[in-house]
């Protein structure tokens, strides 16, 4: 089997929010617009997608260490999409 190596060339290092469901996330990242009252001005939530479906709660925890990319497909609902958690 051939194995393939996913290449982010500027991963966005993010906060984990929290989970909305199974496939979006909302993670804090640095200097975007502001979409939530609840977060201070240097720090902005966004929705990225996850294509992990299954039960993450010991990762998608609330202030865990994530990455994203800005999403290239025009069909996506989301601006970022979350491909790794520390």
């Amino acid at each position: 089997m051939k194995r393939r190596v996913l290449r982010v060339d500027d991963p966005i290092p993010c906060r984990i929010v929290r989970r909305i469901n199974k496939f979006l996330v909302e993670v804090l990242l640095e200097g975007l617009s502001l979409t939530r009252n609840d977060v201070p001005p240097t720090q902005v939530v966004h929705k990225a997608h996850t294509n992990n479906t299954g039960r993450l709660e010991g990762y998608l925890k609330k202030g865990n260490v994530g990455y994203c990319f800005r999403s290239k497909g025009k069909k996506m609902k989301t601006e970022f999409e979350l491909f790794a958690v520390k």
